[in-house]
Order: structure tokens, then sequence, then C-alpha cells
């Protein structure tokens, strides 16, 4: 099976080979009415589930052609992602046979640009949730802003503040702030 990357991006692929479900067993039941009142009849079918062979991964350098092997009339199963503009494998599958074309077009921009504002929003979602679950580093924990607040980094000692503890303040008996070591 040949598959071409006709776009900008170096394309990371998975394809996995497997048989498609079979018929294993088939049973046709028929009720004849010789009166005429009514015709009949039910079939049983028993089939094999799908089964999945090998898993191929690999990478198609930008504007290059790839063969992967597939034998017989195995189907094979392709997850793909971008390298730069997808940060994992797509939830996208598509389902081939050897004789089918495969190619990955270029985005267009207006697709580029939605992607990767879509991957902005999920990486500074990623990071206040990470600055949300951070522990204060003051040592008065009791006098600390709400526990849901983002923590803020020191941008002198380093050190992970809440909204109270975070302005710099080494004057010990004032309130508010925290010491800070630089």
């Amino acid at each position: 099976m040949e598959i071409r990357n006709k776009s900008n991006y170096e394309i990371v692929y998975e394809a996995s080979h497997y048989e498609e479900k079979q018929i294993l067993h088939m049973e046709n039941e028929a009720n004849l009415n010789i009166s005429g009142v009514g015709v009949g009849g039910s079939n049983k079918i028993d089939y094999s589930k799908a089964q999945l062979l090998n898993r191929e991964k690999d990478t198609i350098p930008k504007n290059t052609t790839i063969n992967i092997t597939v034998e017989g009339s195995k189907r094979v199963l392709i997850k793909y992602q971008y390298i730069g503009l997808h940060k994992n494998l797509t939830d996208a599958q598509r389902n081939f046979t050897v004789y089918d074309e495969v190619w990955f077009e270029q985005p267009s921009q207006e697709t580029i640009d939605r992607i990767l504002q879509e991957n902005k929003e999920e990486e500074e979602e990623e990071e206040l949730q990470r600055n949300i679950k951070r522990k204060c580093s003051s040592l008065s924990q009791y006098m600390c802003s709400a526990v849901d607040t983002p923590k803020k980094q020191c941008p002198y000692c380093g050190e992970w503040y809440c909204n109270y503890h975070y302005d710099v303040n080494n004057n010990r008996f004032s309130t508010g702030g925290h010491v800070c070591s630089k």
C-alpha cells in the first residue's frame, strides 16, 4: 500500500492490519403455510470478530511517498498526526484496503490556525490547572488564599505562592506577602 504525504508537515502514522469479521455459521429457518396464510423465516448468523494482526508506526517526511506491506485482502486502519500541528495521534481513523490510494494533503491555513488556537487554549487551561493544584510555599498556610486559586511563581526566589503570599515582603512585622530569600 502506498501512502503519500502531500503536506509541508512530517506525519506520524499508525497502521493497524486486521482481518474483517467473517461468517462462521449460518442457519436459515423458513416457515411456510400451505393454505396461503403466511410465509415467514429467519436467519441466524455467527460472525468471527475482526482480528487485529499487527501495528506499524513510523514517520513520513514532508512531500514524500512510502510503502507499507499488506498481505492478502487484509484491511488497514490508519491513525495519524501532523508533527508540529497535532499533539497526539488524531481520533480520526480511516479504513483502507491494498487497492485504495492514501494521501495526506496540506491542511488549509484556516484549519492550521484553528488547530493551533485550540492547542494554545488547551495548554493555557492545563497550565492553569497545574497552578491551581500547586501548594503555596509560605510557612503560614492558614493565611493562604482559597485553594482553588492559581499560584504564581516569585520572579526572585522561584517559589510558588497564593495571591495573599505572592508579594515580596521582607518586613517580618507587616501582613501579607512572603519573605523572599533572594
